[in-house]
């Protein structure tokens, strides 16, 4: 056996996969992570909280309009950061919102390919790893290309190193995220009011 294939292996299964497979606690799918847990640990009870305090900003009009248009939505992260990832899902879970699985540390071409499949109403991405322009960038190539109209949604840590930079500091590109079309979400209670915008829009045809 060789351990390289085998640990390659298991970073694309993904550490969520496995757990849903063979993790402890019942499956549940009202449990943040998919399962009951034996013994909450203190990260689950964390996001609980941080989802609490969104769902405490957000406008119950909003909250209405999405749970009303029964909406989808793939929610991945561009890195091994899962935090955010799980605090999305937990969001979206309370206001009705089927949640899809798009992975962790999720390559450009198998998320878009998902969203081709799956035509979800919007695809959520978490970053931490300093990407987020180039993710998006290649994500909306990825969707023309497959000539899809999805809303992306992006949050985390919204920065980068410039291209043309001669320092090692990444900077904050959120704005040219905004003006290159992408959904951006700053904190996390953003998520439901820029998905009610998203539902209103596909109401309106």
């Amino acid at each position: 056996t060789d351990a390289f294939e085998m640990m390659l292996a298991l970073r694309r299964i993904g550490a969520r996969a496995l757990e849903k497979l063979y993790g402890a606690g019942e499956t549940d799918a009202s449990y943040i992570g998919g399962r009951k847990p034996v013994v909450p640990g203190s990260v689950l009870e964390e996001i609980g909280e941080m989802a609490d305090v969104a769902m405490a900003e957000a406008k119950l009009e909003e909250i209405a309009v999405v749970r009303s248009n029964k909406m989808r939505v793939i929610v991945a992260t561009t890195d091994v950061h899962e935090h955010g990832k799980l605090l999305i899902e937990e969001i979206l879970r309370r206001i009705g919102v089927e949640v899809i699985d798009g992975g962790v540390s999720t390559d450009v071409e198998k998320l878009i390919a998902q969203a081709a499949e799956q035509k979800p109403d919007a695809v959520a991405v978490s970053t931490y790893n300093g990407m987020a322009l180039t993710y998006y960038t290649e994500c909306k190539a990825a969707m023309a290309d497959k000539q899809l109209d999805i809303p992306l949604l992006i949050g985390g840590r919204l920065n980068q190193i410039p291209d043309d930079s001669n320092s090692s500091l990444p900077v904050d590109v959120g704005d040219r995220l905004s003006q290159s079309g992408a959904v951006v979400c700053r904190n996390a209670s953003e998520i439901i009011s820029n998905l009610q915008v998203i539902a209103e829009t596909e109401a309106n045809g």
